[in-house]
């Protein structure tokens, strides 16, 4: 099973410590957290897996932080930003 992964085309330049999205319509603003996140989105690490990746980085509570990539991954997807696999299934954390 694959996980999320960043969708073709979108290009991505960090810019003082912030990464900064470019989809061809809009240019979208990612904090150091979001661009941790959106580094990881390379369709071998699950939801999961990248809560753990990301437990490693940062002192966080375990379920703040399974909150805050399932509200990263979806935030990404509304946006068009992650490969329309359609293949996540049970990768997201919940």
């Amino acid at each position: 099973m694959t996980g999320p992964r960043r969708r073709d085309g979108v290009a991505s330049r960090e810019v003082d410590g912030d990464v900064v999205l470019w989809d061809g319509d809009a240019l979208h603003l990612l904090d150091p957290r979001a661009a941790a996140v959106w580094l990881l989105l390379d369709g071998r690490r699950s939801g999961p897996d990248v809560c753990r990746v990301l437990a490693q980085r940062f002192a966080a509570d375990a379920a703040q932080l399974e909150a805050d990539v399932a509200g990263l991954l979806a935030w990404f997807a509304e946006r068009g930003l992650l490969a329309d696999d359609g293949q996540y299934g049970d990768s997201l954390p919940k």
